[in-house]
């Protein structure tokens, strides 16, 4: 996620909301998910469970955003848009960016919100 919000931030000021509500987020760090990976493939830990692997911090992806622009030095303005904008915005992209801007599944978990795990998962 961070990758592609400096990039975008360098490419293209502007960036688009999925949706007019303001959904929730829990970035995680890399080295955490290794941690549960490692655990789960070389010791077993985590053997026939599904689990939710989820940030300590509760934020929206607008403060998300934010956070990451004040790091990189940028300013984007946030557009909230209907679902259909940047679905259609991330197919160009795909098709003419080697690491786009967006992508199918973040336009998803934009629109569905990444805050909270599914009720089955432990």
């Amino acid at each position: 996620m961070l990758d592609h919000l400096s990039h975008g931030y360098y490419t293209f000021p502007i960036f688009p909301f999925v949706g007019f509500k303001d959904r929730g987020i829990r970035p995680i760090a890399v080295a955490d998910v290794a941690r549960v990976v490692r655990a789960s493939v070389l010791e077993g830990v985590f053997s026939r469970r599904t689990l939710a692997v989820l940030g300590p911090e509760f934020l929206t992806l607008r403060e998300a955003m934010h956070r990451v622009a004040s790091v990189v030095g940028r300013q984007p303005f946030d557009v909230p848009h209907a679902n259909v904008v940047p679905s259609s915005l991330r197919v160009v992209l795909e098709k003419c960016m080697v690491v786009p801007m967006i992508s199918l599944a973040q336009v998803r978990m934009m629109a569905e919100g990444i805050a909270e795990p599914a009720p089955h998962v432990s």
